[in-house]
């Protein structure tokens, strides 16, 4: 693996930012089109693509407490560990739907269209995780 320098140049800053912007703004676009086939209510298409995008930057303050999960059950090679993170990635994605939608009245989220879309998040990433070539450390 190579190491990373201390101080990044700023262009690579930018461009980082610009790249996960990018890549937030197409999730949410998928997260709203599941929602919406789902049975969210909402007033327009955008405030639902909105509504996605801020429970996924609410994810950012729990990054140290993925990590972790992913860490010590996603990587594993058991299934039982696998199902755990599952578990514990899609409760609390759902969580954080419902919570931002007690707070955006332009977007009605049933429970269930939450939790589908949640489970289908964490599907994606399990699967996902598990095509990336293995690396030694």
């Amino acid at each position: 693996m190579p190491k990373l320098p201390n101080r990044p140049p700023a262009s690579v800053l930018l461009m980082a930012f610009i790249t996960t912007g990018f890549v937030t703004l197409i999730l949410s676009v998928f997260g709203a089109a599941l929602l919406n086939l789902f049975g969210a209510g909402y007033a327009t298409r955008g405030s639902l693509i909105a509504f996605v995008f801020l429970a996924l930057v609410l994810n950012l303050p729990f990054a140290p407490l993925s990590t972790a999960l992913e860490r010590r059950y996603q990587r594993s090679k058991r299934p039982s560990d696998k199902l755990w993170f599952f578990l514990l990635d899609t409760g609390l994605s759902t969580l954080i739907m419902m919570l931002v939608a007690l707070f955006d009245p332009t977007v009605r989220i049933p429970f269930f269209a939450a939790l589908l879309t949640s489970l289908i998040f964490s599907l994606l990433e399990l699967l996902l995780n598990d095509l990336q070539p293995k690396v030694r450390h």
